[in-house]
């Protein structure tokens, strides 16, 4: 399982039209917190687990780097659950 990065947890975020406070609400922390990780700050361990947890509940699949850097897949809305019923 790849781990996410401050620039495919943005990425996520926008494809799948999820706004930082939504993000912040599912994943259980402040919206400080999203803001700062995607601006680079490193975060507990538990608390990117949370983040990608909701992400990947909401369609986002992370991508082992390679030598183009880290990836992100986003699945089709109709297989992804909307962020109003993924419980964490």
């Amino acid at each position: 399982m790849a781990i996410i990065t401050p620039a495919t947890c943005k990425a996520a975020r926008a494809g799948l039209d999820i706004s930082v406070r939504t993000l912040a609400e599912m994943a259980d922390v402040s919206t400080n917190t999203i803001v700062r990780y995607e601006g680079g700050s490193e975060l507990r361990d538990r608390t990117i687990r949370a983040i990608q947890t909701v992400l990947e509940a909401a369609g986002a699949s992370f991508l082992e780097p390679d030598d183009a850097g880290p990836g992100l897949r986003l699945r089709p809305r109709a297989e992804a659950e909307t962020p109003e019923s993924i419980e964490v």
